[in-house]
């Protein structure tokens, strides 16, 4: 898809997710509102934009949920390098650039936020039989980086979590 597309595709999402709302709330006077907001996430400058998108349309942020991730089965020896830097970039990057946008914007509030990240049981396992090294580092990271970041910015109340998840059936 191209980024039009996957746009297009944001865009519908959110709105079939109101419509579940409105059909699972008849009687609610509150509707949410909800958006669609597109980044490459292995890239800081289309995070930066992606998050300024955000705060447009809603004037402020309390909580950021990071949740992009892939894996990829190579064995180590003939993993191609120029993947692993995907692999790495979408994983460990997108997690690092997004927290730290909504830390600053916590900070320039001077409000308390919540950041919870998801890694990966194999941030601390090795999957068998699946050849998959650089995937199990990058979640590895990603829960290091939450624990230094929860304890770099728990004087600004910010809390800093990770979810490592199990194996679930996905269409990746």
């Amino acid at each position: 898809m191209t980024d039009p597309e996957l746009e297009d595709e944001a865009d519908r999402q959110a709105g079939q997710l109101l419509e579940t709302f409105k059909q699972e709330n008849p009687n609610s006077e509150r509707m949410p509102k909800i958006t669609s907001h597109f980044a490459d996430v292995s890239s800081p400058t289309s995070v930066k934009q992606a998050f300024a998108s955000v705060l447009k349309a809603h004037g402020k942020v309390d909580t950021l949920v990071t949740s992009a991730g892939f894996t990829e089965n190579y064995d180590a020896i003939n993993y191609p390098h120029d993947r692993m830097q995907k692999l790495w970039g979408v994983n460990v990057d997108g997690t690092y650039c997004f927290a730290v946008e909504a830390a600053k914007h916590f900070m320039s509030r001077d409000a308390p936020g919540s950041i919870v990240c998801i890694g990966s049981m194999s941030g601390s396992i090795v999957n068998v039989p699946q050849p998959q090294a650089p995937y199990n580092a990058a979640k590895a990271a990603v829960r290091h980086l939450v624990s230094s970041l929860a304890v770099e910015w728990a004087h600004a109340n910010i809390r800093v979590n990770c979810i490592s998840p199990g194996y679930m059936l996905t269409a990746l």
